[in-house]
């Protein structure tokens, strides 16, 4: 039965939570037929798979439609006594013995239990049937063969079943059902019907990643989540953020079962499986004794594959990994460290991921360390982006074991994103014992980046690539100084160079990462241009070639990733954006990459402000913000702050957008980095206009727009336009799109012009068909309320065109000029109606912020905006108000 928490499940009340039967529909009409039928059925599956689950719900079927149950439950505690499982049913036996007699009488009692229950009637329940005694297991099979009883039992995988249990089997009297671990897709149905909302997609994928379709370890990682507020509410999402599994008392508890009677070597084999994995078969047994792995692997707790010659061993399932490294002590880490390290380099470490975890593994457990693969290492882990905090140590050892300028280089590239103060003096010291003339020219590289893009002054990025350019004769090299020249003119809001070095730099450039920051320098240019078709060519071009990055490059992955999501939605293709933007995310949880992850939420948000979900889009910019914020990344939280400014003051509210604008106001200036400015400016602008300033929006936009025009950058001068139109200002944005030339394969371009420009209702709903189709849901909303506005008289073609523009409004929760909301609208937005809902039910406005995942300030604003819309002064007074619009047919 479900149970109805009055707020977000957290504490004590995670325990009530209901656990649906979720992805085992076919197998329990299986079941349920094998028993109507007169037969049996043997449930066999791993440990927390969901065995007992899925037949009690069997058997609460049987039960409602008047058969009786007989409930056996063994164990290994109690297989020792004779009829112990069967105890409890049968009163009239005292501590059996082993004797005809007993037998007889355990056979008598179980009869009378058929007769009471009435013939074809009763079903008996076998949980764990591999823990049955053999008495009681002889008792079983004569129930099942002699009196026709349908037998239902569960088993766990690998254990053995008893003699006259096992000939059921055989003989087909039980019919055997494996079952096997969710999929994901039923792992997210699991997780959003107990959770009442979504899963975050980063929280999504390490949960399914832990669980490995594991039910019970969805249960407890879930219950041990919300008493300890890992797992907890962001917007209308929830995060998961236990940085280690292993720390859960609950998952702990599990684990300690599992390795109950695990023996020494077992033990050790565990561990270093659990840290080494995949490991090969033959290098694990050179470590731990052969027998203690088929030990294990018969209990179902280390499996081999053995699709790969290298036959790779891996715990069973992730959650033991996690679980077993979680809990290895730190002096066995470090002595299994060098044993690993030791055995890797006796066998030439063949491939590249070995190379990695061997560098880790001597670096931990001591001993000589080859400095040529300890470099190679570190050139591998920056080309790759694995995890900062690995980036960081191997290339600090590197750099430390041979102070060469490539080395530096290594560690400049951890550096700049984790630790920007040592910079300065790691390039000076550089600078001074550079050699050659491509040293010198990857030093000033470094040196420009650092300037331009982490200090923020592109101008003299841009002017220190233009001395060393002249000091240097290799074309090769002068073409990636060009491709780093064009990024910081990019970046400096200067598409028209951009693109002229870039263009040069994808031709000359022999280095895949030089190339891959042209073409991000591209896909930036082309965007602010309005070229859309060539921006997309170049963030594809990024994406094949992020994979082939040389060591030696600075790669713009994130940013250029971000690029690609932003094309995509601006060019027409919210969903699509959307989509890649999530799966990303997800890649970067699953990587350890935060700079990425952070790009990535950033990204989301921006797909999803492109789409209309505004609350949504808010919630992912304030996590964006708060990623950026943890990295000391200021031009990545100035512009997540425009994303949320955005998404609320198309919401209409003014207080919160208050909050954001001075916030805005008081981040540090990001100097000459302009490639940010569109949406914060479109941001105030708005904001503008609703705190009654509406000549100074305007000023805003127009003044941005023309200089952007003056900069060639007729994209972002479009999208002015576009925000000029949709606070009115029609013919401003008229004569300035009339100083634009939209191209003709830009979609989501010509449809905006053709809004723009429309006379007739019929034009609206054409753009708001295109926009519909482009999955703009709020663009949409604003161009069918356009076409009701100016449709004389009043007729089915007004009405749908209102009715179509009501629906996709709230959908969006938005509050917007072009939606006739000039003044305060007296219709309650989605999450206004939620909060006077939950009010009038006598909720305070703590509660209240803690069941929505809102702060008190945020409530308290709502439910001002409500009480002035609805013109009442109290909470008992929203009542009436609520309970019209739950009773109203419409809503």
């Amino acid at each position: 039965m479900r149970v109805d928490l009055p707020n977000d499940p957290t504490g004590a009340e995670a325990d009530a939570l209901a656990w649906p039967l979720v992805g085992r529909g076919t197998q329990r009409s299986m079941l349920v037929r094998a028993v109507t039928h007169g037969r049996g059925a043997l449930i066999v599956g791993e440990a927390g798979i969901g065995k007992t689950r899925l037949a009690t719900a069997v058997l609460d079927l049987l039960a409602s439609k008047g058969w009786h149950i007989v409930r056996i439950h063994a164990s290994d505690c109690i297989r020792e006594i004779p009829l112990g499982a069967l105890s409890p049913l049968l009163p009239a036996v005292r501590a059996p013995e082993p004797s005809s007699t007993t037998l007889s009488t355990a056979l008598s009692g179980l009869s009378a239990l058929v007769t009471d229950a009435g013939a074809g009637r009763l079903v008996v329940f076998v949980d764990d049937i591999d823990a049955l005694d053999g008495m009681s297991a002889v008792v079983t099979s004569h129930l099942a063969t002699v009196r026709g009883i349908p037998v239902l039992a569960t088993r766990r995988s690998g254990r053995m079943l008893p003699e006259p249990v096992r000939q059921l089997v055989v003989g087909a009297v039980l019919e055997r059902l494996d079952l096997p671990p969710l999929t994901e897709a039923q792992m997210l149905e699991l997780f959003r019907s107990v959770l009442r909302g979504p899963l975050a997609p980063e929280a999504a994928a390490r949960l399914i990643r832990l669980c490995g379709g594991v039910p019970l370890f969805a249960r407890e990682i879930v219950l041990d989540g919300l008493q300890s507020a890992y797992l907890h509410r962001v917007g209308a999402e929830w995060q998961f953020d236990r940085p280690d599994p292993a720390s859960s008392p609950r998952l702990s508890d599990l684990l300690t079962d599992r390795l109950r009677d695990a023996s020494t070597e077992e033990r050790q084999a565990l561990e270093i499986a659990a840290m080494a994995a995949p490991i090969g078969l033959r290098e694990l047994t050179q470590l731990v004794p052969a027998d203690a792995l088929a030990a294990l692997e018969r209990r179902g707790l280390l499996t081999v594959d053995r699709l790969d010659r290298r036959l790779p061993v891996r715990l069973s399932h992730p959650l033991y990994r996690e679980l077993v490294a979680g809990s290895t002590p730190a002096a066995s880490r470090l002595g299994y460290a060098r044993r690993l390290a030791d055995q890797m380099e006796r066998h030439d470490l063949r491939r590249t991921d070995d190379l990695l975890r061997w560098a880790l593994w001597r670096l931990d457990g001591g001993g000589p360390i080859d400095r040529a693969r300890l470099t190679t290492a570190a050139g591998l882990a920056v080309a790759r982006r694995v995890d900062l905090a690995v980036r960081d140590r191997l290339t600090r050892a590197a750099y430390a074991a041979d102070p060469s300028v490539a080395n530096g280089l290594l560690l400049y590239q951890s550096l700049v994103e984790v630790d920007v103060d040592e910079l300065d003096p790691l390039l000076a010291d550089l600078a001074a014992r550079a050699r050659t003339e491509p040293e010198r020219a990857a030093i000033m590289i470094a040196h420009a980046y650092h300037i331009g893009l982490v200090m923020h002054r592109p101008d003299e990025g841009t002017a220190a690539l233009d001395e060393v350019a002249r000091t240097i004769h290799s074309p090769a090299l002068l073409s990636d100084i060009k491709a780093h020249r064009a990024m910081l003119y990019a970046m400096s809001g200067r598409p028209v160079p951009a693109l002229a070095d870039a263009q040069e730099a994808l031709v000359g450039s022999a280095q895949p990462g030089a190339r891959m920051i042209a073409g991000t320098a591209a896909a930036l240019a082309n965007l602010m241009t309005g070229c859309f078709p060539a921006a997309r060519g170049a963030a594809g071009l990024v994406r094949t070639l992020s994979a082939e990055a040389d060591r030696g490059s600075i790669s713009p992955v994130p940013t250029a990733f971000l690029l690609e999501v932003r094309i995509l939605a601006d060019q027409g293709c919210a969903q699509e954006a959307r989509l890649r933007a999530a799966a990303a995310v997800t890649d970067a949880v699953v990587n350890g990459d935060p700079k990425r992850h952070a790009w990535s939420t950033a990204a989301v948000a921006y797909a999803l402000l492109c789409q209309g979900d505004l609350e949504d889009a808010a919630a992912r910019a304030a996590e964006a913000g708060r990623l950026f914020a943890g990295m000391a990344h200021p031009s990545g939280r100035r512009w997540t702050l425009a994303l949320q400014l955005l998404a609320t003051v198309q919401r209409g509210l003014i207080d919160e957008a208050g909050t954001l604008v001075t916030a805005l106001r008081t981040m540090p200036d990001l100097g000459q980095i302009r490639c940010y400015d569109i949406d914060e400016v479109v941001g105030l602008a708005w904001y503008e206009f609703l705190t009654a300033d509406p000549a100074a929006a305007q000023d805003r936009l127009e003044q941005a727009a023309h200089g952007w025009l003056a900069e060639q950058s007729a994209g972002l001068a479009f999208l002015a336009a576009f925000a000029l139109f949709r606070l009115r200002f029609d013919d401003c944005a008229a004569a300035l799109l009339d100083k634009i030339d939209v191209p003709a394969d830009w979609p989501f371009g010509t449809t905006v012009a053709a809004l723009i420009r429309a006379r007739s209702p019929a034009d609206y709903i054409t753009a708001g068909d295109a926009f519909r189709a482009y999955d703009m849901r709020l663009y949409a909303a604003e161009a069918y309320h356009l076409a009701a506005t100016r449709t004389r008289p009043p007729g089915p073609k007004r009405s749908r065109a209102l009715h179509l523009a009501a629906a996709l409004a709230q959908q969006c929760g938005a509050d917007t000029p072009l939606l006739g909301r000039l003044k305060p609208a007296t219709a309650l937005t989605r999450r206004e109606e939620q909060i006077a809902a939950l009010a009038a039910g006598g909720a305070s406005n703590r509660v209240v912020a803690e069941h929505l995942g809102l702060s008190e300030r945020t409530v308290e604003n709502h439910l001002h905006h409500a009480f002035a819309k609805l013109g009442v002064t109290s909470r008992p007074a929203l009542g009436p108000h609520v309970t019209a619009k739950r009773t109203d047919p419409s809503h």
